[in-house]
């Protein structure tokens, strides 16, 4: 099957590096993660779409280099962040994890933290209007740059899973998706319908 939509995990980000964090959003990525970013190849896509987080664009900038006249847009691809940002600014994933022992404790899937969390009804939301419009005709060959979870929220909502954010994040460390690898959306035609592929790292 060739792969309609390619979704690339940004690569390692000084977060995953293990060091603190002012925010999701300003997070950029560790050298090692530049590295990965450069040693990414894909087949010239047709559009590239980042996340509004400066990991997935700092990922995507050496095939934007590579693809100068391809267009470029952001989406709402950005990773699910269930924590208030501005409660833990300066925090590593260690020290958050407290925290985020609460929130699956909670396990309430319309709670919001406050701030620019989202609930994870706001995620399957937010996860299923991009993969109806990532299933258009006119985004065929587009290669998205997105984030682990948001990721597996789309393969949670295509296989018709079910379950709470408990249930979720539990299937997310299941199912890791590695930084830097790609994910295929393709179209199959027997039996007819639409599949996520694993993650590969398709590197040279």
């Amino acid at each position: 099957m060739t792969p309609s939509v390619r979704l690339i995990r940004h690569a390692e980000s000084t977060a995953n590096a293990g060091l603190p964090s002012k925010s999701p959003a300003s997070t950029p990525l560790s050298e090692l993660g530049r590295q990965q970013a450069v040693a990414i190849r894909i087949p010239e896509p047709t559009l590239i779409v980042v996340s509004g987080y400066i990991r997935t664009s700092q990922t995507a900038e050496p095939t934007i280099a590579r693809y100068p006249h391809v267009p470029v847009e952001v989406w709402p691809v950005e990773e699910f962040t269930f924590l208030n940002p501005a409660k833990y600014v300066n925090t590593t994933q260690e020290q958050r994890t407290p925290a985020v022992l609460a929130y699956l404790a909670r396990n309430d899937p319309e709670y919001r933290d406050g701030g620019a969390a989202e609930s994870f009804y706001d995620l399957l939301s937010r996860a299923s209007e991009t993969l109806d419009r990532l299933k258009l005709e006119r985004y065929k060959g587009a290669a998205v740059f997105s984030h682990a979870r948001f990721i597996q929220a789309l393969r949670w909502i295509e296989e018709g899973r079910a379950g709470t954010p408990r249930d979720f994040l539990s299937w997310v460390d299941d199912h890791p998706v590695p930084n830097a690898s790609i994910t295929s959306l393709c179209r199959r035609l027997v039996p007819r319908g639409w599949i996520l592929g694993p993650p590969e790292l398709t590197r040279t």
